[in-house]
């Protein structure tokens, strides 16, 4: 599922509908950098633990995805994605649980975002596909 500038409030709510109970599917997370700049960051962080007590109650895997860096945002949003990047690496590793961190493959590499600086172009689209096809590969042949 994918809901484009849903925010993690959003994307947890849907949560619920997504997970079916028995299914134990691997749910990658990749929320925040739309609320990085809306919501307090203790408050983000919270819901990002929600959200995952959410996926890890339904029996299934989650891996957290890293906010993403983001062109020409200036020094207080990098600040705080890395800061939230931070925790929720700490978080994830203290429940054993995955975290991906694709942040330098995209910290500028312009060719990777949109004309918009926030979005990626289909390029960068491509490269998260990517990362994150790897990750799951990865991860299958864990848990099989």
């Amino acid at each position: 599922m994918s809901l484009p500038g849903a925010g993690i409030k959003r994307v947890s709510t849907q949560l619920d509908t997504c997970l079916a109970d028995g299914t134990k599917p691997i749910v990658f997370l990749s929320a925040g950098g739309n609320d990085l700049c809306k919501v307090r960051s203790e408050e983000l962080f919270r819901r990002f633990k929600e959200a995952l007590a959410k996926i890890r109650d339904k029996d299934a895997t989650p891996v957290v995805c890293d906010v993403l860096s983001r062109r020409d945002l200036g020094g207080e949003w990098l600040s705080r994605a890395i800061a939230m990047n931070c925790r929720l690496a700490d978080y994830c590793s203290s429940n054993e649980w995955a975290f991906i961190d694709n942040w330098d493959l995209f910290y500028g590499k312009d060719t990777l975002y949109a004309m918009d600086e926030v979005h990626l172009s289909c390029l960068g689209v491509r490269v998260l596909a990517g990362a994150l096809e790897g990750e799951l590969n990865a991860l299958r042949r864990f848990f099989h």
